[in-house]
């Protein structure tokens, strides 16, 4: 049966509505349609002929992905950007090649390809275990940043201090409204409509935490159903102004050697969850996760913490393990004494 010539435009927008009719989430819909504008404005820049898809092959996949792995500027797209990044990282481009493949695979079942064009083509290799994390001294100077005299400089404040809380997703924390917040039992809703896993969970926080997001809410004058994060005008933050608030604020720290974000604190949460006695479990509910390999992906275990662990718990270690008797090889009354061994023992041997 020979395949009708569809345009990028209309394949587009039935993608869009079949998405939809899967109740796939806002957010959800959203990414897909953001990363597609994105590849059809790359193409338009191309000229390539939108008009048939059936024009996009391989070809066109490889060399748009060598663009944004070697070309395309670091948030060139966004009308605040200040960044000089050439390439985005592995992570990012697989992403990319994530969305295209979910967007052709569905081409290809409505018989509207042939083939899809990204087939075969591997995801760029990445360190899984080269998660970025703080130190308590690095957070305590972080958190010293900040001009707290200043409503942005306070808020920006109390935002850090609620992520690497509870490790909540920066996305999600800007949704959330003066309602979410149960002071007394001291957690964050975070409802169906806001996880990103579109499951409802709970977000514990501190005395601590609680009490300067009361005193943010008291400055701001906010309301019950008023949206906790805000910018002057007293309209919704974006997550794009405190990223760069935070690249900021770690740009000051001269021991930071990498890019602080909102999500180097979720990292850090779960890592200083983990070393100061938490189990995966909990940790898995409240970073809101529903598989336990996703949680292993954000703790990080260097071979200093590997040894903490060890001197923690290790059962040779423990008091009931003291040495009660003597066991000195050479005590006098050592029956190993008078053992000559069958061959001479070199310690240190290289």
């Amino acid at each position: 049966m020979a395949i009708k010539v569809k345009s990028f435009d209309f394949c587009l927008n039935a993608f869009e509505m079949r998405k939809k009719i899967e109740k796939r989430s806002i957010k959800t819909i959203k990414g897909y349609m953001e990363e597609l504008l994105r590849f059809k404005n790359y193409l338009l820049k191309n000229n390539t002929n939108l008009d048939n898809i059936e024009n996009i092959d391989k070809d066109v996949i490889i060399e748009y992905l060598y663009y944004l792995t070697y070309k395309k500027v670091k948030w060139d797209d966004h009308p605040t950007n200040s960044s000089t990044q050439i390439g985005l990282t592995p992570t990012s481009i697989n992403n990319t090649k994530r969305f295209l493949s979910v967007f052709f695979n569905f081409l290809l079942n409505e018989d509207w390809i042939k083939e899809s064009p990204i087939k075969n083509i591997k995801s760029q290799p990445y360190d899984k275990n080269n998660i970025k994390v703080l130190t308590k001294e690095q957070i305590e100077k972080l958190l010293e940043q900040p001009n707290k005299h200043t409503f942005p400089g306070f808020r920006d404040f109390v935002l850090m201090l609620i992520i690497l809380d509870n490790g909540i997703r920066v996305k999600e924390l800007f949704e959330i409204k003066i309602n979410n917040i149960d002071f007394d039992n001291k957690y964050i809703k975070i409802s169906d409509s806001i996880a990103k896993t579109n499951k409802f969970r709970f977000c514990p926080i501190s005395n601590k935490t609680i009490n300067h997001i009361k005193e943010l809410i008291h400055y701001c004058r906010l309301e019950y159903n008023d949206p906790l994060v805000i910018n002057h005008f007293g309209e919704k933050l974006t997550t794009g102004t405190f990223s760069r608030n935070m690249t900021k604020y770690g740009n000051v720290i001269n021991d930071i050697n990498f890019n602080c974000t909102p999500h180097v604190l979720r990292h850090t949460f779960a890592t200083q969850y983990l070393l100061n006695g938490g189990d995966v479990f909990s940790l898995q509910r409240i970073l809101g996760h529903s598989t336990l390999d996703m949680v292993k992906k954000y703790v990080h275990f260097n071979d200093l913490n590997v040894c903490l662990f060890h001197n923690q718990f290790s059962p040779i270690q423990s008091e009931n393990y003291a040495y009660r008797n003597n066991t000195d090889i050479n005590n006098k009354n050592n029956k190993l004494k008078n053992i000559k061994p069958k061959r001479k023992v070199i310690f240190n041997a290289k």
